[in-house]
Order: structure tokens, then sequence, then C-alpha cells
């Protein structure tokens, strides 16, 4: 097969995606095993390297237009925000707030909305391309000439693969397991619920699609039980893990999974079964090369890999221009600064008033605990705006300081970016008149961009998170001195003078909230309430009331964790709508 040719088909690869995506009936098709790959098969090193490119790649794009209700849909940072944090209880984003649907989490309930859609097609994109993959390599044989299968890893075809072959094999499983897993946390009941003691059985969850489906085939297919999904999850991360090992190599770049990117999400959805054991190991596997960064380090942007960083997406301005993460949700982003009406998120000031005193993560947030007295009360008066958060440049006090701490924060981060939450071109202050568009109360300073796209790289695990994992699990798995001594880890690195050691209980209760903190923003909080089958609580802001939340009263809602079905967006009806082995009434009707 010849190079170019191999080049045209992974272009169209994302093309067939990506150009589709551009109308908002995008995700009305059949499953991304639409590409005519029987013309070309991945059956060579060259080509699946190319392919595996393809599939980073479209990991990290434009999906939608400003023509459409797709809502900057961009791959993974949107799934990260739009699904971990928007709908949970840390973030708050008054770019979101006008959408009471998602806010209120009325979109979860719905086949036909579009949070149910982008996920899901989304990912069954990413795991229709790591199909072809899978499917086209050389295969190990009997005498027959049928395929040999692996017991060890739940049946999955033994690649007869080496080298660089078999490391790409590994990262199609890998991202494979990713998209899977992904699957599981949107669209599957947690762990608690996933006996239905009514009808005897496991729960169902989504169609497990293994192999490549020709477009002219039979598409339809049932969907998998809950325990089912989840061993195949793991069948495929433990054979890459070996895999990665046989082949003795490395990643070229850090938006390509590796041995320690399928360690992790080993750990990660070993911690959604309550593999307690699995979890500790794979995350301390995970993380060995990866430390701490420092608390520098940490204040420096998130713009940038460093040391600490596992998996990130391409921080190139790729083509995304308004439509990259930072374009939005960075404090210099494009958007706040020219339209200066939403800010670009903030965090809730229930987490942050929690934070231990001298934890240097809160410092990147602009709330009550990081300024003077006489600044405080503002924040619950009339220099706020109860219906957004908002913080009003023409009332004075509040907003000066506010500009006094942009400041502050810009000295942290590299000198050429563009400032923070300023009006592009304008200087802090003009004439005596403030120019600074509007940010809201608890404004972050953790994500930055790095040019007038604001272009940046964005985490997609990182060693902090390993250290979280470890320690809970050690924890759940009745080792509380590890875990004692993990959470001390990390906190050292980010809370000065720290010199703290809990007993009991408040073991975990700190590792959740010290998750909470360091991973702000970057996918987790809605995940790990659920995870951890517990309510969500937004605190409503109230005039003169210094004890209130940073919530507008109409989205602060609480959501106990039997609610909406326990937390499961429905399956879309993009897909009922072809896939007759699915029961339709019951998904659209009941608990699956």
């Amino acid at each position: 097969m010849k190079l170019n040719k191999i080049l045209s088909i992974t272009a169209g690869i994302l093309l067939a995606f990506g150009a589709t995506s551009c109308s908002e009936y995008y995700l009305e098709l059949k499953p991304e095993g639409t590409l005519d790959y029987e013309e070309v098969i991945v059956d060579n090193e060259e080509g699946a390297t190319l392919a595996i490119y393809g599939i980073c790649q479209s990991m990290y794009k434009q999906y939608s237009s400003l023509s459409t209700s797709s809502s900057w849909f961009n791959g993974e940072p949107f799934v990260a925000l739009y699904y971990g944090d928007v709908v949970g209880q840390d973030y708050v984003s008054a770019f979101w707030f006008d959408d009471d649907n998602l806010m209120l989490w009325q979109s979860m309930d719905r086949t036909t909305s579009a949070g149910s859609s982008y996920a899901w097609g989304y990912y069954y994109g990413l795991i229709s391309q790591a199909n072809n993959i899978i499917s086209f390599a050389p295969k190990k044989t009997n005498e027959a000439g049928e395929v040999l299968t692996d017991a060890e890893y739940n049946g999955n075809p033994v690649p007869d693969v080496e080298g660089t072959y078999a490391f790409r094999y590994a990262q199609a499983l890998t991202l494979r397991a990713h998209s899977y897993t992904r699957l599981l946390q949107i669209y599957c009941s947690r762990y608690e619920d996933m006996w239905d003691n009514e009808k005897g059985q496991y729960q169902n969850t989504v169609p497990l699609r293994l192999e490549y489906e020709s477009p002219q085939g039979d598409l339809t297919k049932p969907l998998a039980k809950w325990d089912v999904l989840v061993r195949q999850i793991y069948a495929d991360l433990e054979q890459a893990i070996a895999l990665y090992n046989e082949a003795g190599m490395d990643r070229t770049y850090i938006w390509e999974p590796n041995l320690p990117v399928a360690q992790g999400l080993l750990a990660r959805v070993a911690m959604i079964n309550q593999d307690w054991k699995t979890a500790m190991e794979m995350a301390r596997a995970a993380r060995a090369n990866f430390p701490l960064m420092s608390m520098a380090e940490y204040q420096a942007g998130f713009a940038e890999p460093n040391g600490e960083w596992m998996w990130a997406s391409d921080g190139a301005s790729q083509g995304l221009y308004y439509y990259s993460f930072g374009a939005t949700y960075a404090c210099n982003g494009a958007y706040p600064c020219a339209w200066g009406t939403i800010g670009a998120g903030g965090i809730s000031n229930d987490l942050i008033k929690q934070a231990i005193n001298l934890d240097q993560r809160a410092v990147l947030f602009y709330s009550p605990r990081n300024v003077s007295s006489d600044i405080r009360s503002r924040f619950w008066g009339n220099e706020c705006n109860s219906d957004n958060m908002n913080i009003n440049p023409t009332q004075g006090s509040l907003h000066r300081d506010f500009v006094r701490y942009c400041g502050i924060r810009l000295q942290s981060v590299n000198p050429t970016w563009a400032p923070p939450y300023t009006y592009t071109g304008y200087p802090y202050t003009e004439s005596g008149v403030y120019t600074t568009c509007v940010a809201i109360f608890g404004a972050q300073f953790k994500f930055w961009g790095t040019d007038n796209y604001s272009a940046s790289s964005f985490p997609y695990m990182r060693g902090a998170e390993m250290y979280l994992i470890e320690a809970e699990a050690a924890y759940m798995d009745n080792n509380p001195t590890l875990a004692n001594e993990l959470l001390t880890e990390l906190n050292e690195q980010r809370i000065r003078n720290y010199d703290e050691e809990f007993v009991g209980d408040e073991i975990l209760k700190q590792i959740k909230l010290s998750k909470r903190m360091e991973l702000w923003g970057e996918g987790f909080s809605w995940f790990d309430l659920k995870r951890w089958n517990e309510p969500i609580k937004r605190n409503a802001w109230v005039r003169n009331d210094n004890n209130s939340g940073n919530w507008p009263l109409r989205v602060a809602i609480d959501y106990p964790a039997s609610y909406n079905r326990g937390w499961r967006w429905r399956i879309p009806t993009v897909e009922l709508n072809y896939n007759n082995a699915i029961d339709r009434t019951e998904a659209e009707t009941s608990d699956r």
C-alpha cells in the first residue's frame, strides 16, 4: 500500500466525521464504520501509525459551527467540561447559565437533546476507527485458518504483530477502552446500581462494537450488560499493557496514548468497579515517571505540558482558532475578552472556602478568601449580579480590586501571553476608566491561552490524579496509613507549611477535597460525585448573606444520588432510529 493512499484514507476518517459534524444533524448516521476500509486495509505498521495519528488528532478538533446549536464541540476538552464539570457543583460558568436544559439536567433525560448525542457520536467515532486497526491487523491462526482468541483477554483476537505494529495495536486497544469508559461514565449506572434487583440481572449499558462494521452490513447491536462492558474494558487495557511491554518502544507525541496512559485508564475503570487493589497497583505504576509538578508550575497557566502531564491535547493552534479550548475557557480567552459578558468560569465558593489555609491552588481564583476584609462583603452586595454572578465593572471597589488581582496573577505566567479578562488591545486602565471585561464571582486564573486564538494544551491525565486514585483506593482497601502518606506527599507540594495528619473518615474526606481542588476544571467533578454515590448541592447566592454560595438562584438546585435514574444520560434518538436491537420504549421511558 502506498503512503499517499494511506494518508488519503486517514484524512478521510477525519473529514467524514468532521464534515458531517458541521450540520446540527451530523449524528443522525450509522456508526462511524462507514468508511470503506475494505478498499484500504490497515495491514502494515506504516498504515497503522497514520491511522492512530488520525484517531488522536480527531480527539481535539472542530466538530460544530456557529450556525448550529453544537456549542463549540471540539472533542475531548469539551466532553471533560460539558459532562464532567458544567453539570456538577464545583465549576460555575456563566457561559452555560442560560442553558436551563443543561444546568437543570433536563437534557439528561431527553433522547433528542444535543447533550445525549455529543458524547455518543464522538466516542463511537473513536471506537470505529480503533476497530478498523484492530480488525485488519495480522492475526495468529490455527491450522484451519481460524483466528486465535485469548481467554486471558476476554476472547480478544491474538495479533500477529511486533515492534511498531504491536505498539500501534496497543494504542488502538487503549483508545477503544478509553471511549467505552467514557460511555460507561455518561450513559450507564454507577457501581451501586449495576444490578437490577427487579429483573435479577445486570443493568443494560451501551452497544459493544468490537470489530469493523461494513455500512452495507447489519449494524444493529443489543445493549451489553454492565459486567460485560466492564470486563471488555479491562481486557482491552490488559492486552494493551502486555503489547506495550512487548513492543519495547514509546510514543513520539504527548497526545498519543502509551503504557502509563493505559495503566492510568485501568486505574480509572478499576475505581468505577471498586476494584481497589487493581486501582492502587495501576495508579502507582502509571505515575512512576511523572513526578508532581511544583506549585510554581501549577500556577504557570496550564497551557503547556510539564513533567507531570501524562496525556494531553496538541497545544498548537491546529486550525481550531475560536473552537480551541482556551478560546472560551481560558482566563485570557478570545471569546470572554471580545464579548465581555461571560467570563471564563469560576470555582464554587462552597468548595474553595473548604480548602486548607495556605492552599496555593486557592490563589488561582478570585474569591472572598483572597481579598481584604473590607472587600469581602461586596461579593454579596450590589457589585455582583445575582442573575449571572458577574462582577459589575461600573460599581467601583470590587471590580478595581479584581483588576489588581489580574495584575498579580499575570506575573505567574509567560509575559508574552495576553493579559486576563481584558478587552483585546486595551490596558487595564485607560484615562482612569477600567476596561477589563466581565468576570464572575470565583473567576479562575488556572487556564490560560498562549496566542490570539487562545491555543493551549488540555490535560487528559496527570500524575496527581494517580496519587489521588491510589490514596482513595488505599483507604477503601483498609490501608489508611498509606492513604495518609500519599495525601501528604501531594499536599506538601500544594499547601505551604503543610503539617496535617488525618484519622478515620477524615482521611477520605480530605482526599476527595484535595481531588476537587487539584483537578478543578479538568473534567472530574460530576464523574467523581456519581462514582462516590454522593448528591450534588449548589448553594444559591443571597444578597447580604456572606455565608451563601455563588450560584444564581434559578440553577442552585440539589440533586440526590438517585435523581434522573442515577445520573444517566439517555441513549440518543439517532441511535434508536436505526438500531432496532434496542428496545426503544424501554430506552425512552425506563432505566434500561
